[in-house]
């Protein structure tokens, strides 16, 4: 029995620990989509494009797909993208408490020090993450949860290899969220595996026969990968979505990286675009139908076509890039230098001991870390969001490793360990000068976005109407809202951004066929009819969008606004 309470009590702590965490946020804080890439991937499932419950997804991999179908079609007019965005977060923090309660258990440390380390690293690193919440930085918690739970591994055990199989789950889970967050978490899992593989054999900690096992627990995990890289390779390639996927991968390079600025003058010209339209396009405006996936691949061409800039001069911009990220996100420049200061620490502990091994998991996690940042700004584009799927699961493998070094030189004397906790209070400091920031810009409960009211506001106005088509323009903001109120209905006529993310998915056809429109053959004069309306912000209508609507027109256009005030307006249009 003493056994059972001994292995149920990290379990139970983590729980316990992590309930308290959430019930707070829930309370205390401001819960809400950073951005509008979840709003529209959770309206998309919820049925609320077009009236259609989707069931696949350019960015989702397949599992969550269809889970998230199936709960919409059982249990319709719930946000089921929200709820699986923090249960995943909910997971990640309960598997980073369990994983560091354990790898001090293994180092035979207390289990309360596990407890007070997990409780610095979700403080300083995930808890921002958990109020102001995107599927990209979900992912990158997922990640230090995989990494955290690898640590933890006793190789010793006659259950590591199904352990090693467990601590895959946050980084698998991190991969059907989004592929590209997912694969830099669970090559930090795999990283942390190989390290505590080699670990025990360098340090002779474990046996041949526990070693066999881990072995055999890590090839049933890489099998596991396999299958899912090969169903969601299969999903591509057999689903009816081809338009859809294929439109969101052409329109990638030229909006996400840029590629629309090396487009030549006759490239516009062969595609159509006058200046008006190019200058719509900036603002994501993706809905006429010579606004199409061929065209933009054209554009692709064109910036792959484009003279590339010298070595030194790419250099030069990739360092631009991640000091400007530095610069505008003080909490990714918190991250990094806790990772490094960590690494440090572990080669500090590292000097002294005789074993040579301990000098390379320390250098090449910073290493890793730095040059997949690296990699990041070198591919032209570095935000937040993408650097936390590198740098999470970074400082996560940066505290075992130096948690570990620490243990092992803990028997030396005073003067030896001096300059190792001397490197791991820098750590700490910063760790908690980056919580204080984070405090200061996200857990305040006052951090509410106006945009929510408006938002609520437009879809009341939206559900009366339901005889037309309305579209929302950039100027109308993001909606943060988590948990939207549909007491009143679903309003399924209204796309809240011009084309974007839902561009030709099956919902946003269904949406424009409701009003008889075909979403392929829509063209900006289609405004003109009496069923389309532009919602945007107080503002009002862009000079783009108007001066775009007036050329493709061939005169003048009148437009008439049915309702004003309220943080938004709605316009009709009138051919002069």
């Amino acid at each position: 029995m003493g056994i059972r309470r001994a292995k149920a009590l990290p379990h139970l702590l983590s729980l316990a620990t992590t309930a308290l965490l959430f019930l707070g946020l829930w309370l205390l804080t401001d819960m809400h989509f950073a951005l509008g890439d979840d709003f529209y991937i959770a309206r998309a499932f919820a049925g609320e494009v077009g009236g259609v419950a989707e069931s696949y997804n350019a960015h989702l991999h397949t599992v969550f797909a269809w889970l998230l179908h199936g709960l919409t079609l059982l249990f319709p007019g719930v946000w089921w993208f929200s709820w699986l965005q923090v249960g995943l977060l909910f997971f990640a923090s309960y598997c980073i408490v369990l994983g560091l309660c354990r790898a001090a258990q293994r180092l035979d440390k207390p289990l309360w020090l596990g407890w007070l380390l997990a409780l610095l690293f979700l403080f300083a690193f995930t808890l921002e993450f958990s109020t102001s919440i995107t599927f990209t930085t979900t992912a990158a918690v997922l990640g230090a949860a995989g990494v955290c739970l690898a640590g933890g591994v006793d190789l010793t055990k006659r259950s590591s290899g199904l352990a090693l199989v467990g601590s895959m789950v946050p980084g698998l889970l991190a991969y059907f969220l989004r592929e590209a967050s997912g694969l830099p978490s669970l090559a930090f899992w795999f990283g942390m595996v190989l390290i505590r593989l080699l670990d025990g054999a360098f340090h002779r900690e474990q046996s041949p026969l526990a070693l066999k096992r881990a072995l055999s627990g890590l090839a049933a995990a890489l099998v596991i990968l396999a299958a899912a890289v090969g169903i969601r390779l299969a999903d591509n390639a057999l689903t009816p979505e081809q338009d859809y996927r294929e439109f969101i991968d052409a329109t990638t390079v030229p909006i996400d990286y840029g590629g629309l600025s090396a487009a030549s003058e006759e490239t516009l010209a062969e595609v159509g675009w006058t200046e008006q339209e190019v200058a719509l396009i900036r603002s994501w405006y993706f809905m006429d139908e010579n606004m199409s996936a061929a065209n933009f691949r054209k554009i692709e061409a064109d910036a792959q076509n484009a003279p590339k800039p010298s070595f030194g001069e790419q250099l030069r911009q990739t360092v631009a890039r991640i000091q400007l990220l530095f610069t505008k996100t003080t909490n990714t420049r918190d991250f990094f230098l806790i990772c490094w200061g960590l690494c440090g620490a572990a080669f500090l502990a590292a000097c002294f001991r005789r074993c040579l091994w301990d000098f390379l998991p320390p250098i090449g996690c910073a290493a890793v870390t730095t040059l997949l940042l690296f990699y990041l700004g070198w591919q032209g584009r570095l935000p937040m969001r993408a650097a936390a799927a590198v740098l999470l699961p970074g400082c996560a493998m940066a505290l075992l490793l130096a948690v570990s070094a620490g243990a092992r030189i803990a028997p030396l004397k005073l003067w030896a360990r001096a300059p190792v906790y001397g490197a791991l209070a820098l750590g700490l400091a910063i760790a908690l000068h980056g919580g204080a920031t984070a405090f200061s810009f996200y857990y305040n409960p006052d951090h509410g976005d106006p945009n929510e009211c408006v938002y609520q506001r437009v879809e009341e106005y939206v559900l009366a109407r339901q005889d037309c088509l309305f579209v929302g323009d950039r100027t109308l903001g993001v909606d943060r809202r988590l948990f939207p109120n549909r007491e009143e209905g679903i309003p399924t006529n209204l796309l809240p951004m011009w084309g974007g993310w839902n561009n030709h998915s099956e919902g946003y056809r269904a949406a424009f066929a409701s009003h008889g429109l075909q979403h392929d053959r829509f063209v900006i004069t289609d405004f003109l009819g009496e069923q389309m309306r532009l919602v945007t912000g107080e503002e009002g209508i862009s000079p783009e969008f108007l001066a775009y609507l007036e050329e493709q027109a061939g005169g003048g256009v009148t437009p008439i606004a049915e309702v004003q005030g309220d943080g938004f307006a709605v316009y009709r249009f009138e051919k002069d």
